[in-house]
């Protein structure tokens, strides 16, 4: 395996023995530079192969990473970076916040270790690896632990439902500072395939390279599909195995068309307290349940529990997650040890239901819950209603205060049809509580980096 393909980048690629190289030699430089005193290497840089590296090399000189966004404010980088437990940092722009000790990239990559060098002990399996930030974008941001053994246990679980060995290609487009992107190349590694690694997503990039690689498996967000789909013409290429879509619910229309051009698309649901996937539905078919991400993955147990005070005969609850990809509790000073995690749960902030094979349901987020007229509404299945109104290509939903029905909603949508019309197709397709009382069109909807909806922002955008 040692000249077997393990990384392209641009026009760049490594065999298996050229990575161990790369990443020995920044093993012994980390090693010499932090001298053993361990902690954080929190990564601030844009440079997407140099954070892949570090995913293999921090952990063997005796440090967790850290990826960050670089463009997150000031203020929220101090306080993840405490959160995360830094002590020092890689960063290609300015120094990083809290006077860590920094490098940059190429400093870190092009000196070599002196003589004498200390030699770390590597982090054990049972010992924090990668501590991936949240968004924030439902309260407070927080820092998530996850252990070697964590990892592991993701990696596993994940080749369960999307099968990984020698000679696959994974392509790589999600920001390397979230779940999502960071478990690609641990899960190639594992299985000795090989990664094509993208700086941004680029549809037309990406297009280029699923049949210039033979890629096999490919991550995407719902928002990257929609533009893949755009560009692409027709069907992806024949060796495209798997489509793994998450970061946000998967809408039924666009699924529909993907699947109608043959997208070998796979329905997920994760987090990054568990380490990325808890469920998975793979070969999805012409009139696929939006919602539906199947079973979980081995080794994962979900439940559903009631809303506190909150009596149901429907089925429907809070998600809580358990296995051995959960993580342990946040990190950070002041927490308590098992910070967020009940007698071995974590409950999440989602509502979903379980049908009698086990399989799972995701309805949408419990706190986005909109109540209208009496009647709860949940905005992921109003958008996914909406994307299926002729011209509509994207939409998202939320809910403004209403003297007389307790809430209102505003839609707003991509593509080319026009507000009119969708108010005119919502009346006539949607029940009353689901349809918006105002459509706005946008040329696209905001995102964060993680290619989930910027709700704050379309909240800022409908009070206008």
């Amino acid at each position: 395996m040692p000249e077997a393909p393990a990384l392209h980048h641009g026009q760049e690629a490594c065999s298996y023995a050229d990575l161990e190289a790369r990443v020995g030699a920044l093993e012994r430089r980390l090693a010499a530079w932090s001298a053993g005193a361990g902690g954080g290497l929190a990564v601030l840089s844009r440079d997407r192969l140099l954070t892949a590296l570090l995913l293999h090399a921090a952990p063997r000189a005796g440090l967790h990473l850290l990826p960050l966004n670089p463009d997150l404010p000031a203020a929220l980088l101090e306080r993840l970076l405490r959160l995360g437990g830094a002590t020092r940092a890689v960063s290609d722009g300015p120094p990083a916040p809290d006077a860590l000790p920094t490098l940059t990239g190429a400093q870190l990559l092009s000196a070599g270790p002196a003589s004498g060098t200390f030699v770390a002990e590597p982090l054990a399996v049972e010992a924090i690896h990668l501590v991936i930030a949240t968004s924030g974008s439902s309260g407070e941001p927080k820092a998530v632990p996850l252990s070697g053994l964590n990892l592991a246990a993701a990696v596993a679980g994940s080749r369960t439902v999307l099968p990984l060995g020698p000679g696959d290609v994974w392509l790589a487009c999600l920001p390397l500072f979230h779940v999502g992107g960071a478990s690609i190349p641990l899960r190639a590694a594992a299985a000795g395939a090989a990664v094509v690694l993208h700086q941004r997503f680029v549809p037309e990039a990406v297009l280029a390279d699923l049949h210039a690689r033979a890629v096999t498996h490919l991550s995407l967000v719902p928002a990257m599909l929609a533009r893949l789909l755009e560009v692409s013409g027709g069907a992806p290429p024949r060796g495209l195995r798997h489509v793994l879509m998450g970061g946000a619910a998967l809408p039924g229309p666009l699924a529909e068309r993907a699947l109608a051009a043959g997208w070998p698309l796979c329905a997920s649901y994760g987090m990054t307290e568990a380490a990325s996937q808890v469920a998975t539905r793979c070969g999805l078919r012409p009139g696929w349940r939006p919602g539906d991400v199947g079973s979980p993955l081995p080794g994962m147990e979900v439940t559903i529990v009631p809303e506190p005070g909150v009596a149901t005969t429907t089925g429907v609850g809070r998600i809580r997650v358990r296995g051995p990809a959960v993580m342990a509790g946040y990190a950070g000073a002041g927490r308590p040890t098992g910070a967020g995690i009940e007698a071995g749960w974590f409950v999440t902030g989602d509502l979903g239901s379980l049908a009698p094979d086990g399989s799972l349901t995701v309805l949408g987020r419990a706190d986005e819950v909109v109540v209208t007229g009496g009647e709860n509404v949940h905005p992921a299945q109003v958008e996914s209603a909406l994307s299926g109104c002729p011209g509509v290509v994207e939409a998202a939903v939320v809910a403004l205060d209403d003297p007389v029905w307790g809430a209102r909603l505003v839609a707003f949508v991509t593509g080319a049809a026009d507000p009119g019309a969708v108010l005119e197709w919502a009346r006539a397709q949607l029940p009353s509580p689901w349809r918006p009382r105002a459509v706005q069109r946008l040329g696209a909807l905001p995102r964060n980096a993680a290619g989930k909806l910027d709700r704050a922002e379309l909240l800022r955008l409908a009070a206008q």
